[in-house]
């Protein structure tokens, strides 16, 4: 089994008119529907309000697959993110996080067997953020078993953060722990912005990373692991918005790795990798046609290639 852990939230995207329309969201929230409509299966660990959007958040989960694991749902109100898109799609995020549902999740929502079978924990997003759900993540990743596969998707968010020194820091604790770090160039920016981003990601493997997948829009991919560094095109579509591309990718790898049980990722190569990337930037591409974080229906994962404009 492989878990998502972190905030779900409700997206509130612009029409053409200036009316908004409310969508499910949030990184983690991404990552999980996706991945469980790709494989069938997923954990996802966060608190969902009792309000009406915190409803609307926990059907759709359930429709595509995903175990909700806190089923106890909170009184204070769902988190919110007002959208702006520019011409490209790129959407950039206000986001109204503090005392609301997802950032409630605490030490006591964790099931005592959270660990038990759990083959890959994926989290990011607000959650290196809001408290408490900043602390529980931190300690999830400490407890985490030594053979647990570790997925981080910092998903910057600089309006979000209140104090860019205790955020590295955050980001820090949880890379002496991760597996398999994902970050744009706008994270690295964020991140390092005096740094050279292949030269950090490099310095970044001598502190927990075996393997970083570093995404820069339309551009490739690039893979670095101590072996070196490889770039994987992403593939040529019709953007309707790119919300979610990043997190769709996350859930591309993480889908990725449930194919392959018996795979050591401190033995995957360069081709290996490549091809997993690969793989997962189709997934990428194809929530790229669509509005908000959206597979299209006719996307099919395993041996079936999507078919993309």
């Amino acid at each position: 089994m492989i878990a998502v852990a972190g905030e779900s939230l409700i997206d509130l995207l612009p029409t053409k008119g200036g009316a908004l329309i409310p969508v499910a969201g949030g990184a983690p929230f991404n990552v999980a529907r996706i991945l469980a409509r790709l494989t069938g299966h997923c954990a996802f660990l966060t608190t969902l309000s009792e309000d009406r959007f915190g409803e609307i958040l926990r059907r759709e989960l359930l429709a595509a697959g995903v175990s909700v694991l806190v089923h106890q749902r909170v009184a204070a109100p769902t988190t919110l993110a007002m959208a702006q898109l520019d011409a490209d799609g790129s959407a950039d995020y206000r986001f109204y996080g503090e005392g609301t549902a997802a950032a409630l999740l605490s030490g006591e929502h964790v099931p005592g067997d959270f660990f038990g079978g759990l083959r890959a924990l994926a989290l990011g997003g607000l959650g290196l953020v809001l408290e408490p759900l900043r602390s529980t993540l931190v300690e999830l990743v400490r407890s985490a078993p030594a053979g647990l596969t570790v997925v981080l998707d910092p998903n910057c968010r600089p309006r979000a953060v209140a104090d860019p020194v205790a955020y590295r820091r955050t980001v820090e604790l949880l890379l002496a722990r991760t597996t398999i770090l994902k970050v744009s160039r706008h994270d690295l920016l964020f991140l390092a912005p005096e740094s050279d981003p292949l030269r950090y990601c490099r310095e970044l493997l001598s502190h927990g990373p075996s393997i970083i997948v570093m995404t820069d829009g339309p551009h490739e991919i690039l893979v670095v692991t101590p072996q070196g560094a490889r770039s994987v095109p992403v593939p040529e579509v019709t953007v309707d918005d790119t919300i979610g591309a990043g997190d769709a990718l996350v859930a591309g790898l993480l889908a990725w790795l449930d194919e392959h049980p018996e795979l050591a990722l401190a033995d995957a190569g360069l081709d290996l990798l490549e091809h997993a990337v690969a793989r997962a930037a189709e997934v990428a591409g194809a929530v790229c046609t669509m509005r908000g974080a959206n597979l299209p229906e006719r996307f099919s994962w395993g041996d079936a290639r999507v078919s993309l404009r």
